[in-house]
């Protein structure tokens, strides 16, 4: 399991260097914060997947698409039209009105899914949440609707504490339906379903800003350059 996480260490960690070479060269600094929560997040992602791939503690599933919501509701809707030509034009319609309101067909509701003890979890992962975008908001909260009627726990598992993301945005995916699990709650999470190699492996392995070394001084003229702020 090590060799996993440490592979995918490796590969976030060399484009999270590329990156930074790049605005240290160029010396800009708007963009920084936003690229490493995005180098962030997507390490933050594959470790989490890799742990339930390869823990034997929970059965992990694919993703699940807009698409596939659509498809429910119009099987548990629209068993009485006989026309298979009127039910094409229905899941039409319903896939346009999803898309207006929500995501496109081959959007994701989620990262990955898995079951245990019966139960069937939708999980999806964020390093943490800043976007003040209303369609993305939009968006995540609905996701938890669709889910559940999918019948998913929808379950959202994020790296930093609570206070680090947009509280207006979290406790709008809260109310939808989304379990938010921060920190400390993600990681008992993790350990609960998929063992406590991860934590582990976090715990003794990352250290990013020891990564970051040879950019330091390049990172303090962009303001960029206290310890603290490259925590994962």
């Amino acid at each position: 399991m090590a060799e996993t996480f440490d592979y995918i260490y490796e590969d976030e960690m060399t484009k999270l260097e590329i990156s930074v070479e790049r605005y240290i060269n160029e010396n800009e600094s708007k963009g920084v914060s936003q690229m490493k929560g995005r180098r962030f997040g997507d390490m933050w992602e594959r470790l989490i997947k890799s742990a339930f791939e390869i823990s034997k503690k929970s059965i992990i599933g694919d993703k699940v698409f807009y698409q596939d919501y659509v498809d429910k509701w119009i099987d548990q809707h629209a068993g009485e039209i006989e026309s298979e030509c009127c039910k094409k034009n229905a899941k039409q319609l319903l896939m346009k009105f999803i898309e207006e309101t929500s995501g496109t067909s081959n959007q994701d509701m989620c990262d990955f899914t898995f079951v245990n003890d019966g139960v069937s979890y939708a999980v999806d992962t964020k390093y943490r949440f800043h976007s003040n975008d209303a369609k993305t908001v939009r968006e995540i909260a609905n996701s938890a609707y669709h889910l559940k009627y999918m019948g998913y726990t929808p379950v959202l598992l994020m790296r930093t504490p609570r206070t680090n993301s947009i509280d207006t945005a979290i406790n709008r995916f809260e109310n939808a339906g989304w379990q938010i699990m921060c920190e400390k709650d993600a990681e008992t999470f993790i350990s609960t379903f998929a063992g406590d190699e991860l934590n582990v492996w976090i715990s003794s392995n990352v250290d990013v800003w020891k990564r970051l070394k040879k950019y330091r001084d390049g990172l303090k003229k962009l303001r960029f350059g206290e310890k603290s702020e490259w925590d994962f």
